[in-house]
């Protein structure tokens, strides 16, 4: 299977990178850890991956089926 996937560079830290960080850690330790990375973070790249085929499971009308089996089996 190919994944065609792009890179871009982006000088210093990702925005997107600094708000997961910041959503993740908290505010308060999330700006300490970009802190500690500035100064060995000169850049970053972002990386975009193109699938060739994706698929969706919707586990509100349908389980996989190995669930499926075991809630069958559990129910008998």
């Amino acid at each position: 299977m190919h994944i065609g996937k792009t890179l871009f560079p982006v000088e210093g830290i990702a925005p997107e990178y600094a708000a997961m960080t910041i959503r993740v850690f908290g505010e308060a330790a999330g700006q300490a850890w970009l802190d500690t990375m500035r100064p060995i973070t000169p850049r970053m790249s972002r990386i975009f991956i193109q699938p060739e085929w994706v698929g969706v499971m919707d586990f509100e009308t349908r389980f996989p089926n190995a669930l499926e089996r075991a809630m069958e089996q559990a129910q008998a």
